[in-house]
């Protein structure tokens, strides 16, 4: 399924989600190294789902879609506690060879987890559910919600992880939008503050709550839903600042602006570029 519309459209997966033409807030920050970067991007050139990414995909799926979740993942037993201390390396003997092809013919088509990644995504999930934010993810917002609009004629798309009272039942004055993160160190503010400028999650705030004012004529709250994924999986709700928002929205519209440029030009620079000569 590919969507050139604009609109909201919800429950929308990563694999379709990749197939549609827009350029995405991933592809855009590429801009910030150099339009060939972006470009590529764009086009699709990419390296293969890290470890991380694909952790983090679980995480997504359990958290807020446990019925993807259940369909799509299955969860590697840990054979060797069937013989305990019976075997050296109990993973090298056919024992386990034959147990894992079996598992793996039985679960053909589905992603695999260890039984460690599983047991943290799970505490990972309790420990979001547990905190006072919780009560807006069973709220019946929107779950995976792409939004597909235009800035500076330059077709736009972003995808949020929670969505709510922008479309359908309990519509709010100002919709709400939460993305969920997962932090390996700490979640504490001095090293969010890293990670949030190092990935530029100021440009996904402004470009979620700005394609929400586009589709729907009305702003949008954006939340960054933060837990750790190593014990105790502690939680943190943070809100960008209306002023970090008006810098994310001048850096990214900045790149846009280049990208209307490369494309009359029919040149995509890479680095090192001096566009002030321009």
């Amino acid at each position: 399924m590919s969507i050139t519309e604009p609109g909201i459209y919800c429950d929308i997966t990563e694999a379709d989600y990749a197939t549609w033409p827009q350029l995405r807030r991933s592809h855009l920050a590429k801009g910030f190294d150099s339009m060939r970067k972006l470009k590529a991007a764009w086009d699709g050139v990419s390296g293969p789902q890290t470890e991380p990414q694909r952790f983090g995909a679980a995480f997504h799926a359990r958290a807020l879609q446990p019925r993807l979740y259940d369909a799509t993942y299955a969860v590697v037993p840990d054979f060797a506690q069937d013989e305990p201390g019976k075997y050296k390396n109990y993973r090298a003997t056919s024992e386990y060879k034959s147990k894992l092809a079996a598992f793996q013919s039985a679960n053909a088509g589905r992603e695999y987890l260890s039984s460690g990644d599983a047991a943290a995504i799970e505490a990972m999930v309790a420990a979001i559910y547990a905190n006072p934010i919780a009560s807006l993810l069973k709220s019946g917002g929107g779950v995976e919600c792409a939004i597909v609009w235009e800035d500076a004629g330059v077709p736009l798309k972003i995808r949020t992880d929670l969505l709510i009272g922008a479309v359908g039942e309990g519509q709010r004055d100002r919709p709400i939008i939460i993305d969920l993160k997962k932090e390996g160190r700490t979640a504490a503010p001095w090293a969010f503050r890293s990670v949030f400028w190092k990935y530029r999650y100021d440009i996904q705030a402004a470009m979620a709550i700005d394609a929400v004012r586009d589709t729907t004529g009305r702003d949008a709250d954006f939340f960054f839903l933060v837990v750790e994924d190593t014990p105790p999986h502690e939680v943190v709700v943070y809100q960008p600042t209306a002023t970090t928002l008006d810098i994310a929205r001048s850096d990214y519209r900045g790149i846009l602006d280049r990208i209307n440029w490369c494309q009359s030009h029919n040149v995509w620079p890479g680095l090192g570029w001096d566009y002030d000569k321009e």
